[in-house]
């Protein structure tokens, strides 16, 4: 029953989606504070990916490395010498070149994070990040296709208005911006193509159908983080918990476009997602989806709150200092 009413309610927005109706969805001027969250978001997944790399930089990379340039070559492409994308990191093999452009990189989502020079730290943020994806695609898992997306869309909007170093360095506010508008919205379709993929992918899967894929989740030694294999005999428990995935994965693409019941998506797949950070391990992704969702939180409400702190600061600060000249008055006297 939600779901056929969101349904509707979509067909509906489609059904006033003549010209003027596109060009809102997608160019209406918004508010740059829902950017500037997900740059602080992105920025702060990322910094997850780049420290992961660190312990074993020269390990892998290095010139004698398990992942040499001419390895990667032959295990991504099949040809005895290079191939495979272009990447920065091809041409360094040294410890101290890996470890400065490393430190390029992190320094960039640094920058990124705090909104110091976002746009430049966000195109430098997204080579470092392609960088590790192409030089060692064997290494990527499923946070970086994420990332990427994110990284991509923020490139476009003027994601330094709000909440960063960029903001108090500007001399006047962050306007509304249909560049702010068109990236969230990128971010919005791109992630329910994702949630829809994810679902599809599953139901074309038959241990998925037949109820038992949480098990062989859960029975995963190498990156569980609580050992939950006493649930073996709970078949009707595990049964549930496979299609719960895989109906919060539908259900997301579909109630996220609602504005009433996206709140209901959101905490159900934010529900979903810590479990199934727990029955596979795989903590960093789930919470990557978990903060990509912010996507679609209204943007309204929060930029209503952020915009009314400076104004609230001020009063106080002008309260403060009337009080302080009533009290040196009254001694005075």
């Amino acid at each position: 029953m939600i779901a056929t009413r969101a349904v509707e309610q979509f067909r509906g927005h489609l059904r006033k989606f003549d010209g003027s109706g596109w060009n809102e969805f997608w160019f209406a001027p918004a508010d740059p504070l829902a950017s500037a969250v997900m740059r602080v978001v992105t920025g702060l997944i990322g910094l997850y990916v780049m420290v992961s790399h660190t312990p074993d930089l020269v390990e892998w990379f290095g010139r004698h490395g398990l992942l040499s340039v001419k390895t990667v070559g032959i295990l991504a492409s099949g040809q005895l010498e290079g191939g495979g994308p272009p990447s920065v990191l091809n041409g360094f093999d040294s410890s101290a070149a890996l470890y400065a452009v490393h430190s390029i990189g992190l320094a960039a989502f640094v920058a990124l994070t705090v909104g110091f020079f976002s746009r430049t730290a966000n195109a430098v943020a997204l080579v470092a990040i392609l960088s590790y994806a192409h030089r060692a695609p064997m290494l990527s898992g499923l946070i970086e296709p994420v990332l990427i997306a994110l990284l991509l869309y923020l490139l476009i909007a003027p994601s330094g208005a709000a909440i960063s170093f960029d903001r108090r360095r500007a001399t006047s506010g962050g306007a509304p911006s249909w560049l702010a508008n068109f990236s969230i919205r990128l971010m919005q379709v791109h992630l329910c193509a994702f949630y829809a993929m994810m679902a599809l992918t599953k139901l074309g899967n038959e241990t998925w159908w037949m109820g038992e894929a949480a098990w062989w989740l859960a029975a995963q030694q190498e990156s569980r983080i609580i050992n939950l294999t006493f649930l073996h005999g709970s078949i009707y428990l595990i049964n549930g918990l496979t299609h719960l995935i895989v109906m919060s994965e539908l259900s997301f693409a579909v109630l996220a476009w609602s504005p009433k019941l996206r709140p209901f998506a959101m905490l159900f797949t934010t529900i979903v997602w810590l479990v199934v950070a727990m029955l596979s391990g795989q903590l960093g992704f789930c919470l990557t989806m978990i903060l990509a969702n912010l996507a679609f939180i209204r943007r309204q409400r929060g930029a209503k709150y952020w915009r009314s702190r400076p104004n609230r600061r001020r009063t106080r600060r002008r309260r403060s200092s009337h009080t302080r000249t009533l009290s040196h008055q009254e001694s005075r006297f």
